[in-house]
């Protein structure tokens, strides 16, 4: 697939798992995917997506995977992000994404299931810094 992903998406509220990886997407994610309240699956990696994580996906409360590496997402992990406590993959390395990682989102890997937090987070000077990152890349 190449183009944008479509606003119109965000309206699936049915929707539990979206697999759009390894394709040549441009463009943001829209806002409107925070209406996704059934997304258990999110994978988008390998492709060409830009901008700033939606604050609005904060509100995917059922969300268990979030695979986004390999894109050219920039801007910090929204501080919305702590409450998806159900989450046990986020992966957000190789990107643009820079910033600490706050104490919120860090919890996730500490009292709840987040199992694999990967960051671009290594190396002599990391674009994320993350005290809570399961695996770091540089």
């Amino acid at each position: 697939l190449t183009g944008s992903i479509p606003s119109e998406w965000g309206g699936l509220e049915d929707l539990k798992h979206f697999y759009l990886h390894e394709n040549s997407l441009i463009g943001f994610l829209p806002t409107e995917f925070g209406n996704l309240k059934d997304l258990e699956n999110f994978r988008a990696y390998n492709n060409q997506l830009s901008g700033n994580l939606p604050s609005e996906m904060g509100q995917l409360f059922k969300l268990e995977y979030f695979y986004m590496e390999n894109n050219n997402l920039e801007g910090s992990i929204p501080p919305e992000f702590e409450k998806l406590t159900k989450l046990d993959a986020l992966h957000i390395h190789k990107n643009n994404i820079t910033g600490v990682i706050t104490e919120g989102v860090c919890d996730l890997v500490y009292k709840f299931f987040l199992a694999e937090f990967i960051s671009d987070c290594a190396g002599t000077k990391p674009e994320v810094i993350c005290d809570c990152c399961t695996h770091c890349w540089a």
